[in-house]
C-alpha cells in the first residue's frame, strides 16, 4: 500500500494540546455554528410549558443539536482520517448536501447511542417496567413511573389523575361515615345502652372522631393535588416520588444495579470507538456492530486508552463549566424551564468541547492510518 502521511506518526499529548486551538482556525464557522447549536438547546427548554406540541417542539430541537455536533465530527473523522488536513470542521456551503450532511449524520448519531448506551437504556426500561408493574390495582396514588410517563404527554395528566382519585375517595368516606352514623343513630332509637362502671375502659378514639381525621386529611391531599395540577409539583412531593421509586429498586436487590454498572462501563468505554467507526465508515450497520468498534479499538492499542483519558479529561472541563455557570447565574434559575443563561452560554462550551473531541478522534485515526488499513494508507 502507499505510504500514509502519518506513517511513524505518533498520537499523544501534543495532539490534545492542538485540539484546543484547532476550532479557533475557523473562527467564523466556530461562532455561527455555536449560536446554531445554542438555540437548538435553548429550544429544548420549552417542554416544561407543557402540551404535546411543546414535547415535539424539544425533540426536534434535541435531534437537531446532536445532528449538528455529530455532523462536524463524522467530517472532522471522516478528512483527517484520509490525510485531509486543515480543512473545516463545517462542510462548505459548495460541497453542502442535505443526505450528507444532514441524513447521514442524524442515523449515525442514532447508531452511536444505541451500541454504546442501549444497554443502559434497555436495563433502566426493564428496571421502571418492572417497578411499575409491582405496583398493584389498587394502590391509592399514582406509580412515580407512570407520573413521569404521563407528565411527558401532558404535564398536568398524572396530577389530574391524582386529584380525580383522591376525589372520589373522599366521597366513598364521606358516605361511609355518614352510613355509620345513621346506624349508630338507629341501634340507640332501637336499645338502651347501659353503661360499663365496673371496669375501667381504656381510652380509644371515636369511630367517628377516626373518620373525621381521616376525611380532613384526604381532603388536604386532594387540595394538594389540585393545586400541584395548575403549579406544578412541590420539590418535596418530587423528591418522596423519587425516593419511593429508588427504594423500590432497591428492595429488588443490587440486581439492577450492577447491571447498570457494567452497562455505564461499556457506554463510556465503547462511545469513542462508535463515534470513529461513524466517522471514517459513514455506515449505520457498521456503528451498530461492536465487532467493528472492537476491532479498532484492537488496531489502536494503546492509543485508544490515551483516547478515552482525553475523553474523561473533556467530561470533566465541561462539568466543571457547567458547576461554575450554575453558580453565576444561580439568580436566574426559573420552575419548568430551569436557568436559561446559564444553558445558553454553556452550550457555546459545549459546542467548542464536541469539536476539540473529533480532533482528538480524527487525529489518532490520521496516526494510526496504517494500522486500520485507511483509504489513503
Amino acid at each position: 500500500p502507499v505510504s500514509h502521511p502519518s506513517s511513524g506518526g505518533s498520537f499523544g499529548f501534543g495532539d490534545f494540546v492542538e485540539a484546543f486551538a484547532y476550532p479557533f482556525r475557523f473562527k467564523t464557522s466556530l461562532f455561527f455554528g455555536a449560536v446554531m447549536f445554542a438555540f437548538f438547546s435553548l429550544g429544548q427548554s420549552i417542554v416544561g410549558f407543557g402540551g404535546i406540541f411543546m414535547l415535539s417542539a424539544a425533540l426536534t430541537c434535541a435531534m437537531l443539536a446532536n445532528t449538528l455536533t455529530f455532523g462536524i465530527l463524522a467530517n472532522t473523522v471522516e478528512n483527517m482520517a484520509q490525510g485531509k488536513l486543515g480543512l473545516n470542521f463545517m462542510p462548505s456551503f459548495e460541497d453542502f448536501s442535505l443526505w450528507d450532511d444532514v441524513i447521514q449524520p442524524f442515523f449515525l448519531m442514532i447508531g452511536v447511542y444505541i451500541s454504546s448506551f442501549g444497554p443502559l437504556a434497555a436495563i433502566f426500561l426493564f428496571a421502571f417496567f418492572f417497578v411499575a408493574g409491582s405496583v398493584g390495582p389498587g394502590a391509592k396514588q399514582l406509580n412515580p413511573v407512570q407520573t413521569d410517563a404521563a407528565r411527558m404527554v401532558d404535564p398536568e395528566l398524572p396530577y389530574a389523575a391524582s386529584a380525580a382519585q383522591q376525589s372520589k375517595e373522599v366521597r366513598e368516606l364521606l358516605k361511609k361515615t355518614s352510613d355509620e352514623q345513621a346506624k349508630r343513630v338507629q341501634e340507640l332509637d332501637d336499645r338502651e345502652i347501659q353503661p360499663d362502671i365496673t371496669m375501667p375502659k381504656p381510652a380509644v378514639k371515636d369511630p367517628a372522631e377516626l373518620d373525621f381525621e381521616r376525611t380532613n386529611q384526604m381532603i388536604q391531599e386532594q387540595r394538594k393535588a389540585q393545586l400541584e395540577s395548575a403549579v406544578g409539583k412541590t420539590p418535596e412531593t418530587l423528591a418522596s416520588e423519587r425516593a419511593t421509586m429508588l427504594k423500590q429498586l432497591l428492595g429488588y436487590g443490587f440486581f439492577f444495579l450492577v447491571l447498570s454498572g457494567l452497562a455505564t462501563i461499556w457506554a463510556l468505554f465503547y462511545f469513542p470507538a462508535a463515534s470513529a467507526v461513524a466517522g471514517y465508515t459513514r455506515s449505520f450497520g457498521a456503528v451498530l456492530n461492536p465487532l467493528v468498534g472492537l476491532d479498532t479499538i484492537r488496531r489502536l492499542g494503546f492509543d485508544y486508552v490515551k483516547i478515552l483519558v482525553m475523553g474523561l479529561a473533556l467530561l470533566v472541563i465541561a462539568a466543571g463549566v457547567g458547576t461554575v455557570l450554575a453558580f453565576v447565574f444561580m439568580a436566574f434559575n426559573m420552575p419548568g424551564v430551569g436557568n436559561v443563561p446559564a444553558k445558553f452560554v454553556g452550550s457555546f462550551f459545549t459546542f467548542y468541547l464536541s469539536i476539540v473531541f473529533a480532533f482528538v478522534l480524527g487525529s489518532a485515526l490520521y496516526k494510526a492510518a496504517d494500522r486500520l488499513e485507511l483509504p489513503g494508507a
